[in-house]
């Protein structure tokens, strides 16, 4: 008995202040029961990540054998769906920019095509335009993407 003594004085001990003072109004035969009853209240196991600690795997096969090898597989499954889900948006990623390479090639090539024949019909002026902005739309382009990443933010 005094073991347990020693430990509900040990625990009341590492209490909040105005624990303290409320237990302090508590008659003291009553005063044990009630830090035993808050030390059981307190305790609190929780964990982080995908899997429980093995003291809790163990509870779990208790009470439904098999179980623990359940929730392996499907933290496994789990994770290689995560796995290929990111490969795919990776290849949907460079495939966009590659596609979107190759767009812009060819609306560039179609605007210098158009620009030489309007400067082989004798419209220079327009000719020149087109030209000029179309230089200057492709050369923004990879200045800007040089500097902004894909959320708009600015790089160094």
């Amino acid at each position: 008995m005094s073991d347990n003594s020693d430990d509900i004085k040990k625990a009341e001990e590492d209490l909040p202040q105005d624990v303290k003072d409320f237990l302090k109004r508590i008659p003291k035969e009553n005063r044990e029961k009630v830090v035993g009853e808050l030390i059981v209240s307190q305790q609190l196991t929780s964990f982080h990540g995908p899997l429980p600690p093995p003291e809790v795997l163990k509870e779990y096969a208790k009470v439904l054998p098999g179980s623990p090898e359940r929730l392996l597989k499907l933290v496994e499954n789990e994770q290689q769906h995560t796995h290929k889900n990111e490969n795919r948006m990776i290849l949907d990623q460079i495939w966009k920019g590659w596609v979107g390479l190759i767009i812009g090639a060819l609306l560039v090539f179609l605007f210098f095509l158009k620009a030489f024949d309007l400067a082989m019909a004798g419209h220079d002026w327009v000719a020149g335009i087109i030209f000029s902005f179309t230089i200057i739309a492709v050369a923004g382009v990879f200045v800007l993407h040089k500097f902004y990443d894909q959320k708009g933010n600015r790089r160094e």
